[in-house]
């Protein structure tokens, strides 16, 4: 159950950093747009849906961990949340805080 854990706060903290990096190329394709550049706009665009690809994998990702944790706690993959995940690891710390941590900053 501890790799499970740990590959979903892994799987988290690499998700939000590729939001971070969308929310960049986010603003350089606003800035295009303002600024009629349609050239620097394809060359975002393409940038933003790179990001969103990746971004698709690592939601594939997380489902399929979240699954199994589901399974090993014998609850229903389509019911269970990151917030019943942190509830059961009231007594583990050293995964708990982490997973609270990331949940908040994709929140």
């Amino acid at each position: 159950m501890a790799s499970l854990i740990e590959n979903l706060i892994t799987g988290l903290n690499e998700e939000y950093a590729v939001y971070e990096k969308l929310l960049e190329v986010s603003m350089e394709k606003t800035s295009s747009i303002i600024s009629n550049n349609l050239d620097r706009l394809k060359a975002t665009t393409d940038k933003e849906q790179a990001l969103v690809d990746v971004i698709t994998s690592y939601e594939s990702k997380r489902n399929s961990t979240m699954a199994n944790i589901a399974s090993v706690l014998n609850k229903k993959a389509s019911e269970l949340k990151i917030s019943d995940v942190v509830s059961f690891l009231d007594g583990q710390p050293e995964f708990r805080e982490p997973l609270v941590e990331i949940n908040e900053k994709l929140a």
